[in-house]
């Protein structure tokens, strides 16, 4: 006869009874039992099923009898569900081999079956022997159903062995994470592709359900990484599963910066391997080789006991089984040590494979018997075969149980922006639904909470600030994870100041703005006044901008605490009007900051230089007087001196009280000297035309040098024609 086994690691009902919690000591040696149960069907169909309290841990079944006229079964632990043809009365005998923990005196089983003949079901267990000893019976003929009240504790009298419970992923006990999504391109970002958004404007995203705060993004920005793991921060979120979809893809390019910008801030990032494709065993392989090699070492990388942690998406897709993903991180570990590997998944059938377990999302109305049934499933069992386990315990030896979690999934809502598929919509009900998910992880006591997403706007389940809810869903998060945490969140209110600086005569301004004591977000920064054409640009990306005739205004995703953002002001002309700035954004907790400041006309002033002689000889002073009205006192003239060579020298004074200055100047040499007087204002006076300028002759004497001599040379003429006209006279 033909045997089949089904190699089935069953759930355990966690039981102040029956086993240690999760709170206890998980290095308690705890006895382990084998039983075996032999089901006798001559019914057409039957449906057994056992209470809960029995901690089942590892099972085996084979078909002794009849197995040609089956046409369906399946084996949970010691439940089962056998179906033939109708009416067919052809014995069938399954036996089920089960290691089994302390059971409560009295279990209940209940049973259902077709309406001819009979299923009868004998309870054994293992003795010293090692041989198999009947315990009790039950018998169900006709209709049901049955239920039976079954006393199992002769199963428990003698022990082949015991098992030591080691708890698996304990580093990430009490923490929450957010499924995070970096694929978001946009031309005027860094990646300087237009990914993931198709048509959008200031209003309007076309593949977006909700629209961001921050206007279509690029998810390569430092800014708006920054921007996000602050208010998830704020949130009390300890890290992003960012979504990667193998190497040198476009999240691969964004996950070095993320990581980067998450150790400065001291946040947590791992890796939602994305599987959902059509690959080979060896590449999905060198996929998981090349995301520990290249950042499993890094310090943001989230961690397992010192083991990279790396959540795998729809691990059953195309049909992997346990084997492939065994023999996947056998290779991976080989190469690069031991990893820590969390399943999208609910049922046993890969429990050897993986440290924990999830669901990426559930939408449907009853989250806490989905959930709680799921944390039961998975819970406690061995690695290895069923099989395996059975034989090394009938041989004394003692087996290693691992308690493995299935974390708890929330989320606020699905709303896909194309209005499909039917099955996933579920409204947000103005946060019911996301209360809803975060009760059933506070009932549950969740080892580990996973948020369904942090911005995955496509499908709407996001929690990221939008127009549409603002920050509303980071106030339910905020608040839900200080009840798990049993913490709360301080909050820093930040400073915002506002400083311009214009230089008169230039088309250009500088505005600053200074974020202090903490971070702010979306910073939307507007002029009004000026002349058209003006625009507003600095050391960010803008997503989100809009000029008009009149002005225009730009939004700033980010500005770290303690930072000095500088806006250039292009106003279109050299003569600027007065404008107002108004800056508003948000603290990490929605709250709105503001501040503004006004740009003020510059009065035109007039500016006077002049002097009092225009001739002066060599050795004289002159005084350089000149006026600056309106009347500004102290105000800084700077008088320009240009000598006969061209040669120039700066001489600055200030403006007394009656807004006069002087400057006085001692000619040294001849020629001509010209002085100019300029005035170069401030954000209160600014000068059109603050050029005068004075030419100054200047004369050594009133007879001039070669006069002089001309005049000497005359007379020395006279005198010698004299003296030989007397000489002609004697002759």
């Amino acid at each position: 006869m033909r045997k089949r086994y089904l190699i089935l690691l069953c759930f355990f009902y966690i039981s102040s009874i029956t086993f240690v919690t999760a709170q206890e000591d998980m290095s308690i040696m705890v006895d382990l039992y084998l039983v075996k149960e032999t089901v006798e069907i001559t019914t057409d169909w039957t449906d057994l099923s056992w209470d809960t309290s029995i901690p089942v841990f590892a099972s085996k079944y084979e078909v002794i009898e009849g197995e040609g006229s089956i046409v369906g079964i399946e084996v949970a632990g010691l439940d089962l569900w056998v179906a033939k043809e109708g009416f067919d009365s052809t014995k069938v005998i399954v036996e089920i081999e089960a290691i089994i923990g302390k059971t409560p005196t009295t279990v209940s089983l209940h049973v259902e079956k077709g309406d001819i003949e009979s299923t009868n079901i004998i309870m054994s267990a293992m003795e010293e022997t090692g041989e198999y000893r009947w315990i009790t019976s039950r018998n169900s003929q006709g209709r049901g159903p049955f239920y039976h009240s079954v006393d199992l504790s002769e199963a428990c009298t003698y022990s082949p062995g015991k098992s030591i419970t080691q708890e698996t992923v304990q580093d990430l006990r009490g923490k929450v994470y957010a499924f995070y999504y970096p694929w978001y391109g946009n031309l005027k970002g860094p990646s300087q592709e237009p990914f993931h958004w198709d048509y959008y404007t200031n209003e309007y995203i076309q593949t977006s359900t909700d629209y961001p705060l921050f206007g279509p993004y690029d998810s390569y920005d430092p800014r708006i990484i920054r921007a996000h793991i602050a208010l998830a921060q704020q949130a009390g979120i300890d890290g992003f599963i960012a979504s990667w979809w193998g190497p040198n893809s476009f999240e691969d390019k964004a996950l070095t910066t993320i990581l980067d910008i998450a150790e400065e801030m001291d946040f947590e990032v791992s890796a939602y391997y994305e599987s959902v494709r059509t690959m080979t065993q060896q590449q999905v392989t060198s996929e998981m080789e090349y995301l520990i090699d290249n950042y499993g070492d890094h310090p943001a990388f989230l961690h397992e006991s010192g083991e990279p942690v790396v959540f795998v998406y729809v691990p059953s897709y195309n049909n992997r089984d346990v084997e492939f993903w065994l023999q996947v991180r056998e290779t991976v570990e080989n190469q690069h040590g031991p990893i820590t590997l969390i399943a999208d998944h609910g049922d046993r059938d890969l429990f050897p494979a993986f440290e924990a377990f999830h669901m990426y999302i559930y939408t449907g109305a009853q989250s806490y018997i989905v959930f709680s049934e799921a944390q039961q499933r998975i819970d406690i069992g061995f690695t290895g075969s069923a099989e395996e386990n059975i034989n090394s315990l009938k041989d004394g030896e003692n087996l290693l149980l691992y308690k493995k979690p299935f974390f708890v999934t929330v989320n606020p809502g699905f709303w896909f922006y194309r209005k499909g598929p039917g099955d996933l919509l579920a409204e947000r009900d103005n946060g019911e639904k996301y209360a809803d998910n975060w009760d059933t992880a506070l009932e549950l006591d969740a080892h580990t909470v996973l948020i369904t997403s942090w911005n995955e706007w496509h499908e709407g389940t996001e929690i990221e600030p939008s127009r549409e809810h603002g920050f509303e869903y980071l106030g339910y998060t905020r608040d839900y994870i200080e009840q798990y945490k049993e913490t709360e969140e301080s909050i820093n209110t930040p400073i915002i100041s506002l400083n311009i600086l214009s230089e008169p005569g230039s088309q250009h301004d500088i505005v600053q703005i200074t974020a202090s004591n903490a971070p702010i977000v979306a910073v939307n920064v507007s002029i009004k006044g000026v002349v058209s054409g003006s625009t507003l640009a600095g050391d960010f990306i803008s997503y989100l901008e809009e000029y008009h005739e009149f002005g225009g205004w730009i939004q700033i995703p980010f500005i770290g605490a303690e930072e000095t953002i500088n806006i250039t002001v292009t106003h279109g002309s050299e003569i600027s009007t007065g404008y107002n700035v108004d800056v508003n954004g948000y603290d990490t907790t929605g709250n709105i900051c503001r501040v503004t400041g006004k740009r003020v006309p510059p009065i035109l002033t007039r500016l006077t230089c002049s002097v009092d002689n225009d001739y002066i000889e060599i050795g004289d002073e002159i005084s350089i007087t000149g006026s600056l009205t309106p009347v500004i006192s102290d105000a800084l003239i700077e008088i320009q001196v240009t000598d006969p060579t061209q040669e120039v020298s700066i001489i600055e004074v200030r403006t007394d009280s009656d807004g006069l200055f002087s400057y006085n100047f001692q000619a040294l040499e001849p020629g001509q000297w010209k002085f100019k007087a300029e005035y170069y204002g401030d954000l209160t006076y600014y000068v059109n035309s603050s050029e005068t300028m004075i030419q100054v002759n200047i004369v050594k004497d009133s007879f001039p040098l070669n006069t002089t001599i001309l005049a000497m040379l005359m007379v020395a003429l006279i005198f010698i024609i004299i003296i030989l006209v007397s000489k002609i006279m004697k002759d």
